[in-house]
C-alpha cells in the first residue's frame, strides 16, 4: 500500500567537520551515531550489526544500505530513514544563491526613456500591485502615491520628490509600501574635491592644501557631513536647492552647516534610503557642475527578495516608460528558507505520526539566521512493516535534505566538511553510492 510523504532535514554548523564526536571537532571521530557532536553530520552503512562509519568513496559504493545523520545538542542523534539506492528516484545538490530584490524604473532608468512630462495641474498617479510572499502563500496588495501638480513652477525632479514622499513617508496606520523609491538622473557629475578656489559646485575651499574629502550618511537620516583629511573648511560652492548625488540617487540641498571646521555638514531634503556610509570615497559624492540633469526616473527597489509587482500608471503618468530591469528571486539556501524547511519538516512528521508510526526528531534548531547553505536532497522510498507478511508493508515517499553552511567548504577555508566529504564529485561518499548501480546518478557539483 501507499503512504504520505515524509520531509527529513539535517543542518549541519559551521565550522563543524564531517563525523565530528562530542569530544572532539576531529574528522572520523564519531564512529557511531550516538558519539556525534552537536551539529555534526556523518554517513553510516547500516545491517543487523548496527552502524559503521563511512570513510572513504570505495567503502561508501558498495554499502547496501545507508543512512545519514546529525548530532544534537541533546546527544540523541536525527537518524534518516534507510536509503536503498535502487529505491533512489531523485538526487540534486544546489550550492548557495544569493536572493534578488526586483528593480523596476519609471520614465527613465539611466540609459532609455524621457521622464516626465511636466503638466500643471494634473494628477500624477502611481498605481502597483504587489504578489507579496510568491514563494509562501503569495497575497496581493495595491499601492498608490499621487501627487497634483502646482499651476506654476512645477518640475520633473519635484513630481518625482512628491510622489516619493508619498510612498516612502506613510502616514500612521495606512499600508507602508513594499519598496523604496529613489531619483536617479541624466547628465555630467563630478565627485566632490577640496581645492584653494574655484567655481565648481564640486569644491570644499579648504583653508589650507587640497586635503582628501570623505563622506558619512546614515541610512534613514538626513544630515551629510564632509570632512576634510587636514585643514578646516573655509566656503563651499553649492548652495541651498542644488542637486546632490550618493551613490547615484539625487538628493536636494534643504539646509547648509557652519564653516570653519574639519568637517562640514550638509542637510538633505528627503531621508538617505541608500546603505551607511562612513568614511567614503569622495566618489561617492558628486555634484552637477555645469547643469542639472533634464531627465529624471523613479527607480523602486522591493524590501523583500520575495515580493514581486507591477505598475498601473494614470493621469500625467499614463503611458510613461515602466522597466522591470531586475526580476525577482528568493533564492536557495538563505536561513529563512531553511526555517521554512524545517517547520514543513515538522509538520510532515507530525502527519506521519498520526498514522501511528515514530515521530521523526525535528527540528533540529541549527538554523542560524543570516547564515547561508548548500543544500542536497534524496528522495527515495522507505518500506516498513505494519503486520505480518509481504502484503502487510507501507511503502512512502522519503524527502531527505541536507542542509551545510556554504561556509563549510574547502573553498572557503574548511577542510573535511560535509560538503567536501559526502558530496565531492571525485571523492564523495555519498555521490559514490548515488553513482553507481543500481540506480545510478550523476555526481553532484554545485556543492
Amino acid at each position: 500500500m501507499s503512504g504520505v510523504s515524509e520531509r527529513e532535514l539535517l543542518i549541519a554548523k559551521e565550522g563543524v567537520v564531517y563525523a565530528a564526536s562530542i569530544s572532539s571537532n576531529t574528522v572520523n571521530t564519531a564512529t557511531s551515531p550516538e558519539l556525534l557532536r552537536d551539529g555534526a553530520i556523518a554517513m553510516y552503512s547500516k545491517d543487523t550489526e548496527g552502524f559503521t562509519l563511512l570513510t572513504g568513496t570505495s567503502a561508501a559504493s558498495t554499502a547496501r544500505m545507508v543512512v545519514l545523520a546529525q548530532g544534537t545538542a541533546s546527544g540523541v542523534p536525527i537518524i534518516s530513514k534507510e536509503i536503498t539506492k535502487g529505491r533512489v528516484s531523485y538526487y540534486n545538490g544546489r550550492a548557495y544563491i544569493a536572493p534578488v530584490t526586483q528593480v523596476s524604473y519609471i520614465g527613465y532608468d539611466g540609459t532609455n526613456g524621457t521622464g516626465f512630462t511636466v503638466t500643471a495641474n494634473t494628477d500624477y498617479l502611481l498605481s502597483s500591485i504587489a504578489s507579496l510572499g510568491k514563494n509562501s502563500s503569495p497575497y496581493f496588495e495595491k499601492y498608490r502615491a499621487s501627487y497634483y501638480s502646482l499651476a506654476t513652477g512645477e518640475t520633473q525632479y519635484n513630481i518625482v520628490a512628491k510622489l516619493i514622499d508619498s510612498m516612502n513617508n506613510r502616514p500612521a496606520g495606512l499600508p507602508v509600501y513594499p519598496f523604496i523609491g529613489e531619483i536617479i538622473g541624466n547628465g555630467t557629475s563630478t565627485a566632490v574635491t577640496s581645492a584653494a578656489s574655484g567655481t565648481n559646485k564640486s569644491i570644499i575651499v579648504a583653508a589650507t592644501g587640497t586635503p582628501t574629502v570623505t563622506g558619512s550618511i546614515i541610512n534613514g537620516t538626513r544630515l551629510l557631513t564632509f570632512t576634510l583629511s587636514a585643514s578646516t573648511v573655509s566656503s563651499v560652492n553649492f548652495v541651498v536647492g542644488d542637486l546632490v548625488k550618493i551613490a547615484g540617487v539625487i538628493y536636494r540641498i534643504a539646509a547648509l552647516g557652519t564653516t570653519g571646521a574639519s568637517t562640514y555638514t550638509v542637510t538633505l531634503g528627503r531621508d538617505y534610503t541608500g546603505t551607511t556610509l562612513s568614511g567614503a570615497a569622495a566618489s561617492n559624492f558628486q555634484f552637477f557642475n555645469t547643469a542639472d540633469p533634464t531627465i529624471f526616473g523613479l527607480k523602486l527597489t522591493a524590501k523583500k527578495a520575495n515580493d514581486i509587482y507591477v505598475f498601473e500608471n494614470g493621469g500625467g503618468l499614463e503611458g510613461i516608460n515602466v522597466y522591470y530591469t531586475t526580476a525577482a528571486f528568493s533564492g536557495s539556501g538563505t536561513s529563512a528558507e531553511l526555517t521554512q524547511t524545517e517547520l514543513d519538516a515538522m509538520l510532515s512528521s507530525r502527519a506521519y505520526f498520526h498514522l501511528g508510526t515514530a515521530w521523526m526528531e525535528i527540528p533540529t534548531t541549527n538554523v542560524v539566521s543570516g547564515m547561508t547553505y548548500d543544500i542536497v536532497t534524496i528522495s527515495h522510498r522507505n518500506i516498513i512493516n505494519v503486520g505480518t507478511g509481504d502484503t502487510n508493508t507501507l511503502a512512502f515517499p522519503i524527502h531527505l535534505q541536507i542542509a551545510m553552511p556554504s561556509t563549510n567548504r574547502a573553498d572557503t577555508g574548511i577542510t573535511n566538511g560535509p560538503s567536501e566529504v559526502l558530496f565531492d564529485a571525485t571523492n564523495g561518499y555519498v555521490n559514490g553510492y548515488m553513482t553507481t548501480a543500481p540506480n545510478s546518478f550523476t555526481a553532484l557539483t554545485t556543492v
